[in-house]
């Protein structure tokens, strides 16, 4: 078999996408952004009380930028003491 199948978008939004009807009542929706309204994510999902996303943007955004903050800038701050090695632990001689 040397072809293979790409479906169309709508296609694929039929399969994959998350809709109300897919959410269980207790169920939370979560997404890194940004989101492909309409096709892996229908607009009533993403608008309704149950979607998180906004939420975990922000908080995504916030720790990128401390990562990046270490990444680049470095830390002023104390730095912890080289662990020493343990000293090898010796078998007991016979007498």
């Amino acid at each position: 078999m040397t072809e293979s199948y790409i479906p169309s978008l709508r296609e694929y939004a039929a399969v994959y996408q998350i809709d109300t009807r897919r959410l269980g009542p207790r169920q939370v929706l979560m997404h890194p952004g940004p989101v492909n309204r309409g096709l892996e994510l229908s607009g009533d999902a993403i608008d309704s009380p149950q979607a998180l996303i906004t939420q975990q943007v922000e908080a995504g955004v916030v720790v990128r930028m401390a990562v990046l903050y270490e990444l680049l800038a470095g830390s002023a701050g104390p730095r912890l003491p080289d662990a020493t090695p343990a000293a090898p632990e010796t078998e007991p001689q016979p007498a």
